[in-house]
């Protein structure tokens, strides 16, 4: 996995902490503009009028580097309500629908009679957008969750056995990559050797590491590990005498 945010010192350690927090952000985001367009689509199916309307004129904006990615095709048109307003809006459509509608000729338009304001194409329909917004939001906000939650239980657990825990000397039996780059820089990690305070052995490996910082260590050499008194399997890798 690769990614370009800066995360030193307790960022790196809290990492799925931080980004399971922005992923679930964005799915309840996400997921907030599906509802919204869902509501708003069955708001325009259950009281939308459709009456006949006139093409204005049409035009195209083009895409720019870095202000808009994409070329957008849009019609202006004028409609008269059935209480006799004239309100006239515009409508982004494929390039083919483009083609086919002229200045000047008819075209049907839907409208919500209380806010005539908010109009557009009668064949139109912003039900697919809303379903793959609410799709995107759960599938986003789900993994967010996920992420989240690990990254809470991890940081709850540092923060745990840094006070409570048993402290012992671990041993390092190696230092090899970890799941984690930074900036394209692969991270490192240390798997180590200790004894519990009933005289039984485990293993366990730290959170990722700088290469700068990994380098200070080499198989063989002692550093501090803190364990879980009632689950000794359980532990962290200090690094330092304390």
């Amino acid at each position: 996995m690769y990614f370009s945010l800066p995360l030193p010192g307790l960022l790196r350690k809290t990492f799925f902490l931080w980004f399971g927090a922005i992923w679930l952000v964005l799915g309840v985001v996400l997921l907030g503009f599906g509802i919204s367009a869902t509501m708003g689509e069955r708001r325009y199916q259950a009281e939308g009028r459709v009456v006949p309307g006139a093409v204005v004129s049409k035009f195209i904006e083009r895409a720019k580097r870095d202000e808009k990615p994409t070329t957008e095709y849009l019609v202006a048109y004028r409609f008269t309500t059935e209480s006799g307003q004239a309100v006239e809006g515009n409508a982004s459509v494929s390039p083919q629908e483009w083609d086919q509608l002229e200045e000047g000729k008819p075209v049907q338009i839907r409208y919500l009679p209380h806010a005539p304001q908010s109009n557009r194409l009668a064949e139109k329909s912003t039900g697919g957008d809303a379903i793959v917004n609410l799709l995107l939001g759960l599938g986003v906000g789900a993994l967010g969750g996920v992420l989240f939650t690990k990254g809470f239980r991890s940081a709850r657990r540092e923060v745990r056995l840094r006070r409570d825990g048993v402290t012992a000397q671990g041993t390092v039996l190696d230092i090899g990559p970890s799941w984690l780059a930074i900036n394209r820089v692969r991270q490192m990690e240390v798997r180590y050797r200790y004894t519990d305070h009933m005289g039984q052995t485990h293993e366990g490996k730290s959170d990722p590491l700088s290469p700068d910082e990994s380098d200070a260590w080499r198989p063989g050499e002692t550093g501090t590990v803190r364990f879980d008194r009632k689950r000794p399997q359980e532990s962290i890798w200090t690094g330092r005498t304390e």
